[in-house]
């Protein structure tokens, strides 16, 4: 009951448990961390997703930049079209592009489930 009728106690309590908790959880990461050679040239070559480091020295285009490339190029009103028209700052011209979207979605599956049901 001490330690509750004096909050001065209970916070400088609090304090060191919470101080006692962090070093001992700070020594137990630094045993349990792996320890890893710094001699290896392995090491410190970049790591490129598995490839050999080689592979920055063919050119090459990967296929999505080649898919925006074509969109980008041939859509590129439209796109400026819906951007112009749906970005408007107005919450009520998103919500009609949201709806009209979902619905086209909605369209896209009972179409889709009707196609379906016929195979």
């Amino acid at each position: 009951m001490l330690i509750a009728s004096d909050p001065i106690s209970a916070s400088i309590l609090i304090s060191l448990v919470m101080l006692y908790l962090t070093l001992l959880l700070y020594i137990v990461i630094r045993v349990l961390k792996p320890k890893h050679s710094e001699s290896s040239d392995e090491s410190r070559e970049m790591y490129l997703g598995g490839e050999h480091p080689s592979i920055l020295s063919k050119p090459h285009v990967l296929q999505s930049g080649l898919y925006w490339a074509i969109v980008f190029r041939d859509f590129k009103k439209a796109y400026r079209g819906l951007v112009e028209k749906m970005h408007t700052g107005r919450v009520i011209d998103w919500a009609y592009y949201m709806t009209a979207w979902l619905l086209i979605l909605l369209l896209l599956a009972i179409i889709a489930l009707g196609i379906s049901a016929l195979v």
